[in-house]
């Protein structure tokens, strides 16, 4: 084996490896493990782990569309130098690991298709078990002994079901992340001879979806799919429209909606569940259960924003302070469930514009990039990942108004991710000699 052959097997594996980890993390700590090897801490070794290894393959860190990324962090760091809470501790290290990542691998030969593939079936796998939970209660039920009892004891006081996960909010990220990598992968097909296999596997996504009963996301998933649709227009498409194509889109979706009516009408669960999420967008469930929780949350938050407003009272801060906001004599602690608002509260005016000035300048470099594509390249294989890494990236902004990703690391990472996938670096040959020591990963696309 040569040593670029060995470079190539290497980075293929890293970088799967990046791509497998919000799926392990969400995973680690719910199973019967050694107390000394279960928890976050524990992933969290393997992905400071991870970074090292980056740093061995690609010493040379170049700074490019991050660096208003690393203001970010000099920000928070600079801000909590003198108390850092134990949240900050966490957290900090992670983001660091993300930026790290992301920066080497901006001018690293990257297989995007390969972190494709490992979203989907990372993704796959959750959905089919948020839907054997919802039928059978077989992860409620403690999984054939070997969740932590604690994790069955959560399980079993929720009304919907995150399956193989501990919570739906873990669950939906992964979901979606599978259905974004999914439709990409699809569509890079050149022969469209298995769309019914394609549309079973799509539907499996939408009843896990639903049945996870979480609101935010599909509105989150509506948003990433206008932005992109609105990002690829082009004036010659809007001038003339294919009836046929059309006709053929209409006749693709239809069969679909249909075999969710039945299932929806004649399967009590599914009927529930779709109940269940229906009154999260209106009536009294909607009112009470969400939006006035949230408006306690934000007034506290600019309550103490307003403190101080230059740089905050520091990282993790909210949730020390939270105690009895909902009940004085409660001791339960919460994020302030819109991650804008809890950075201006937490790191004030500084931070908060540095965070939008990060996430900000990335998004605006991969919009501008998908931009060339679509006139020069539509039909591009480039133009898709790029579009499902830009996807993922709206999907994770689009969630900070109404949750914590940020504090999330399956979240933030995915993010991450979604930002590997817009970069220009050289796509990896996928020849045979090569493959051949990788394909046992993950089948060729």
């Amino acid at each position: 084996m040569t040593d670029e052959r060995l470079k190539i097997r290497l980075n293929d594996i890293l970088l799967w490896s990046f791509a497998f980890w919000p799926f392990l993390w969400s995973c680690w700590g719910l199973f019967r493990l050694p107390s000394y090897i279960h928890g976050i801490s524990v992933t969290s070794m393997m992905l400071y782990a991870l970074a090292l290894f980056f740093l061995r393959v690609q010493p040379r860190i170049p700074i490019g569309i991050f660096g208003p990324w690393i203001l970010f962090l000099v920000v928070i760091a600079a801000e909590n130098a003198r108390g850092m809470t134990v949240q900050f501790k966490r957290d900090f290290p992670v983001m660091i690991c993300g930026v790290l990542i992301g920066m080497i691998l901006a001018t690293q030969e990257l297989n995007r298709k390969m972190v494709l593939r490992c979203l989907f079936w990372c993704g796959l796998i959750i959905a089919l078990s948020v839907i054997a939970d919802t039928v059978t209660g077989v992860f409620r039920g403690g999984f054939f002994g070997l969740f932590r009892a604690e994790v069955t004891a959560a399980k079993s006081r929720m009304t919907g079901t995150g399956g193989l996960v501990l919570y739906t909010g873990t669950a939906g990220n992964l979901i979606f992340n599978g259905l974004t990598a999914f439709a990409a992968i699809i569509l890079m097909k050149k022969e469209k001879k298995n769309w019914i296999l394609w549309w079973g596997v799509i539907g499996i996504f939408a009843l896990s979806a639903v049945l996870i009963q979480k609101r935010g996301f599909l509105l989150d998933f509506a948003a990433g799919v206008l932005f992109l649709f609105i990002l690829g227009l082009r004036k010659e498409k809007l001038a003339k429209i294919s009836l046929n194509r059309l006709l053929w889109t209409v006749l693709l979706i239809l069969p679909g909606i249909a075999g969710f009516y039945v299932l929806y009408r004649f399967v009590p669960l599914v009927n529930t569940s779709v109940n269940a999420l229906a009154g999260r967008f209106s009536g009294e469930d909607a009112t009470l259960s969400t939006l006035n929780g949230r408006k306690q949350l934000y007034e506290l938050a600019f309550r103490l924003f307003r403190g101080n407003k230059l740089t905050g009272i520091g990282w993790g801060g909210f949730r020390l302070r939270s105690t009895g906001v909902f009940d004085r004599m409660s001791d339960n602690t919460y994020a302030a469930h819109n991650v804008y608002i809890q950075l201006l509260c937490e790191t004030g005016v500084i931070g908060l514009t540095a965070f939008l000035a990060a996430v900000g300048n990335v998004l605006l470099w991969a919009c501008l990039r998908y931009r060339r594509l679509v006139l020069n390249e539509p039909d591009g294989e480039e133009r898709i990942i790029v579009g499902a890494g830009i996807f993922l990236q709206v999907f994770f902004l689009a969630y900070c108004m109404s949750g914590n990703p940020l504090y999330d690391y399956n979240f933030l990472i995915s993010y991450f991710i979604g930002v590997i996938l817009t970069m220009p670096g050289r796509e990896a040959k996928e020849n045979t000699a090569v493959e051949s020591r990788h394909s046992y990963i993950l089948k060729r696309t």
